[in-house]
């Protein structure tokens, strides 16, 4: 007799986390590696798809997958601006007031 062992929630939210890193890289052509170090960067996981899971596993996986990589290219590009401000409020911190 066949036994089945039930998943976890956690184990079904880390199933899906993997999946939503699997389809945008995909899309992108990139490797899946490269796609989780992206969204590591920019707290994705943590900070949108994790807490998100009930909302977000809901989607199409198409309108998923968009959804996810239009988040991915909008937190890159507000951490880009973000460290772009820090540099200048640094320069202008090191500059001689002589």
């Amino acid at each position: 007799m066949e036994t089945w062992n039930q998943l976890s929630d956690e184990e079904i939210k880390i199933g899906f986390v993997a999946s939503c890193i699997e389809c945008a890289a995909e899309r992108l052509g990139c490797q899946n590696d490269e796609m989780l170090d992206r969204m590591e960067k920019v707290g994705l996981i943590d900070k949108y798809i994790y807490p998100h899971y009930e909302a977000l596993h809901t989607e199409d996986r198409n309108n998923l997958t968009d959804n996810i990589i239009e988040t991915l290219n909008r937190w890159e590009t507000i951490q880009e601006m973000k460290k772009s401000e820090g540099k200048s409020e640094n320069k202008e911190n090191c500059e001689y007031n002589g």
